[in-house]
């Protein structure tokens, strides 16, 4: 059903296996990732929230150490940015970073929520911490070119994007090319970074990108002006 995009065919099974199974964590977790994929952000972070609690309960303790899902950590917090509720989504994302095999995921969700909340160094450096243990992760180096841009850091970004575009034999170039760049991370980013990425490529101070709330959003970016 996910891969055909049948969002309500999701729903309806998950719903049936709520039912079944109304204290199974997975259940709740899965339904709520199925209403984070159809946009259904308030009605996910519900599903979410009490998947956590019931694994709080079954586990005596709401951390990765204790048994609690990094994904599930890290879908409440894609849910809760995703509210305006980006304190909680960067504590659930540094949650999830716990585990070894999230990591990654969840901590460069954590740059893009830093980001977006202003956190200019705070998104840098963890862009940068990142992409030194794992050169290749371009997601990750396409956004620290946003970064560094809406910064008012142009040497910088222009550096970055070169290396995306020599990144894994060219395959950053492919797949984030100056044509493809904004539409592979449209949806995916929180709206300031998809908007400063559009204005680098643009050479802009200025960027838009539609929000959460499904209306456009503008951008002025005066650290990149002043660069």
């Amino acid at each position: 059903m996910a891969a055909q995009g049948d969002f309500e065919a999701m729903e309806r099974a998950w719903t049936r296996a709520v039912e079944l199974a109304p204290e199974n964590a997975a259940a709740w977790s899965n339904r709520g990732t199925a209403r984070l994929q159809a946009g259904r952000w308030r009605d996910a972070y519900d599903d979410l929230s009490y998947a956590l609690q019931l694994e709080t309960r079954a586990f005596g303790g709401d951390n990765v150490a204790d048994g609690v899902s990094a994904l599930l950590l890290n879908q409440l917090a894609n849910s809760e940015g995703a509210l305006g509720r980006w304190e909680d989504a960067m504590q659930h994302y540094r949650m999830a970073a716990e585990d070894p095999e999230m990591e990654s995921i969840a901590a460069a969700n954590y740059a893009l929520a830093a980001f977006e909340t202003g956190r200019q160094q705070l998104a840098v450096r963890e862009a940068r911490q990142l992409l030194r243990r794992d050169p290749s992760f371009l997601d990750m180096r396409a956004a620290l070119v946003a970064f560094l841009w809406a910064g008012g850091e142009p040497a910088a970004a222009e550096g970055e994007w070169e290396a995306l575009q020599q990144a894994n034999g060219g395959l950053g170039s492919a797949l984030y090319g100056r044509a493809s760049a904004v539409a592979r991370v449209r949806n995916r980013w929180p709206p300031r970074a998809t908007a400063a990425l559009g204005a680098f490529l643009l050479l802009s101070d200025r960027g838009s990108a539609e929000g959460y709330d499904g209306q456009r959003h503008e951008y002025v970016f005066e650290a990149a002006r002043a660069g």
